[in-house]
């Protein structure tokens, strides 16, 4: 599966049509395995955790090196594709 989300990352960065609109974003599993990881450390100490200088902030501005989209969430991205693992 993670293979398969990444081809079709980099299909993405190259044509962007065959997704329904072009406001999406694929996140990798690595990805949201650290972000189900931090959130249990963000939900006890949810003052102290910070999101600059991280991998989040790279991955919500569209900044990442492994896919650069330069699309910023919220404002650029109503989409987002991940698999997460559960079981």
């Amino acid at each position: 599966m993670a293979a398969y989300l990444k081809v079709l990352a980099m299909r993405y960065k190259r044509d962007p049509c065959p997704y329904h609109n072009q406001r999406v974003m694929i996140l990798y599993p690595w990805f949201t395995t650290y972000w189900v990881t931090e959130y249990r450390e963000f939900k006890i100490k949810t003052k102290k955790f910070t999101f600059k200088n991280t991998a989040y902030e790279l991955w919500v501005n569209g900044t990442t090196a492994e896919v650069p989209t330069w699309m910023k969430w919220v404002t650029d991205v109503d989409h987002l594709y991940l698999i997460h693992q559960i079981g």
